[in-house]
């Protein structure tokens, strides 16, 4: 009787755990935050590229800034829908501490590319984003920000302004469609 109890048991812990993964995974469709992001600042480096450093900082700026609303609308839009929603402000704390240090960064601590500084936060500010939602694909993504903008610091420090820029972007656009394509083909 003990041995049926113990399967019981099992068979029901690993149900809760497969709901708590189903249930995060609809909290947090992260691919949409990559693509968003990745487009915009793709649009930004690019930016940057044709019309020089002070382009890319106002681009980039305003770029980040459009990128998190649409994200916030987002994850609204879908909390009201599906009926799963979390509290917003320990997100909107680390993304107004993120943009404010990517700011400083840039002004303050001349990297080569100068678009390198910002982007070392930015890989810190999607960690603290993977610890909220405790996405492990959120903590390589961070880890592949910073390996870009330390391997372009180290390999590339003459590349144009918005190089480093252009290629995160498209890092987080291609990595955001993938993340979509797999979750619709497990879906």
């Amino acid at each position: 009787m003990a041995a049926v109890d113990a399967d019981i048991a099992r068979h029901t812990l690993t149900g809760v755990d497969d709901f708590r993964r189903t249930t995060r995974s609809r909290l947090f469709a992260f691919w949409f935050p990559m693509q968003v992001f990745g487009a915009a600042m793709l649009g930004a480096g690019l930016g940057g590229l044709a019309f020089g450093r002070v382009v890319l900082a106002l681009l980039m700026m305003s770029a980040s800034i459009l990128a998190a609303v649409t994200v916030t609308v987002f994850y609204r839009r879908r909390g009201l829908r599906t009926g799963l929603r979390r509290r917003s402000w320990p997100f909107a704390v680390v993304s107004a501490v993120g943009f404010a240090l990517c700011i400083v960064v840039a002004v303050l601590l001349p990297t080569h590319p100068a678009d390198v500084g910002p982007w070392l936060v930015a890989g810190l500010a999607c960690l603290a984003f993977a610890v909220l939602q405790r996405n492990g694909v959120a903590v390589l993504w961070a880890a592949a920000i910073g390996v870009v903008a330390a391997a372009f610091s180290a390999v590339a420090p003459t590349a144009p302004v918005g190089w480093v820029t252009s290629v995160e972007g498209c890092m987080g656009l291609v990595a955001g469609t993938t993340l979509l394509v797999l979750q619709r083909r497990r879906a």
